[in-house]
């Protein structure tokens, strides 16, 4: 038992278990910000099944959508960086010794790939559209 009156986890320094109000705060606010960025890509997720639901496949504005999704999942990976750098940052913040974690993972990796497929798609897109477009005009 520590003079606090809290039990301490073995290995687990004691300014990490009593986080300050100013801690909590900021760490829920960093916590936010990549929750907007998911749900921004829902938001375009969504925006692209609905043009599929009412049949429109290969239209330019679907293929802005794959190309803001591909930046939404780039965003995703950049910020994900940058929210663990933070929030490593401010729960140390109060120690003698500020640590900053920055992970680099297999799904940084796999989410970048996606990214890029998402591009991929959104120029082959960009491609049927003008396809479909002269077609049209063809007789």
């Amino acid at each position: 038992v520590s003079p606090t009156g809290l039990t301490l986890t073995v290995g687990v320094p004691p300014q990490f278990i009593i986080l300050t109000p100013m801690v909590r705060l900021l760490s829920g606010i960093v916590t936010v910000l990549p929750l907007v960025i998911a749900m921004m890509g829902m938001r375009y997720l969504l925006q692209l099944f609905h043009h599929y639901e009412i049949g429109e496949i290969f239209t330019a504005m679907n293929t802005t959508l794959y190309r803001k999704l591909a930046l939404v999942l780039l965003f995703w990976v950049v910020f994900g960086w940058v929210y663990q750098a933070l929030l490593s940052f401010i729960v140390s913040m109060h120690a003698h010794v500020h640590y900053i974690m920055v992970p680099f993972t297999f799904s940084n990796v796999a989410t970048f790939i996606v990214s890029g497929v998402c591009v991929v798609i959104a120029n082959v897109m960009n491609e049927a559209v003008a396809l479909a477009e002269e077609q049209a005009l063809t007789i």
